[in-house]
């Protein structure tokens, strides 16, 4: 149901979710948070209107919760939210982008809720800087959250090769191993240097 991508910043994590979407070529529909959405109304009305990109008439069926000026009635927010997503057709992928940038505990709880009633034609994933406070003991036991941390995400030898080869720059296995003690294996690092020396045609 749900896959956790969790590193600081610069380990590449946006574009290693873009490229598995690629490579699936699922429909996508894709949220990118700012402290401005730590608001309910907010951030319901953005998630909803991000999967309304891909869901045609999603974001008319609740237009009515988000013109009110009452406080929206979250539990029933969801449950029509989950009821509409179950009658799509077709698998549909929901990114939440810097979800780190949330701290208002309504919206962790709501959003677990959401998580436990979504259909399973739905996966969710989340993209944070720092552990997402959400209550997926249950699903984590039953196997459904799919968590990749940084140490997944950090460039190997092997990876870091690959690259090397990728951009034309001739590099030893001594280094390799420089790049590798000197950036840890860190993905914006890595690209800064190599880009370097591959704008400057030379060897390392």
């Amino acid at each position: 149901k749900v896959t956790l991508v969790v590193a600081p910043a610069g380990f590449g994590k946006t574009t290693s979710v873009v490229q598995w979407l690629k490579q699936r070529e699922v429909t996508c529909a894709w949220y990118a948070l700012d402290e401005a959405d730590n608001n309910q109304k907010t951030f319901y009305r953005y998630m909803i209107a991000a999967l309304g990109s891909v869901i045609p008439g999603l974001e008319e069926q609740f237009a009515l919760f988000f013109q009110s000026s009452n406080e929206m009635m979250t539990e029933r927010l969801i449950t029509m939210l989950a009821n509409a997503l179950g009658k799509h057709q077709g698998p549909t992928t929901l990114v939440l982008d810097d979800y780190h940038l949330i701290h208002t505990p309504e919206i962790h709880e709501s959003l677990a809720r959401f998580i436990k009633y979504m259909p399973e034609s739905v996966h969710l994933v989340i993209i944070s800087r720092t552990s997402v406070p959400l209550n997926l003991a249950k699903l984590q036991v039953s196997g459904e959250v799919n968590e990749v941390k940084g140490e997944v995400l950090q460039f190997d030898s092997q990876e870091i090769v690959a690259l090397c080869d990728k951009l034309a720059i001739q590099c030893s296995p001594s280094d390799v191993l420089k790049l590798e003690q000197a950036t840890e294996g860190w993905a914006a690092g890595l690209q800064l240097v190599l880009s370097k020396l591959s704008h400057n045609r030379g060897s390392i």
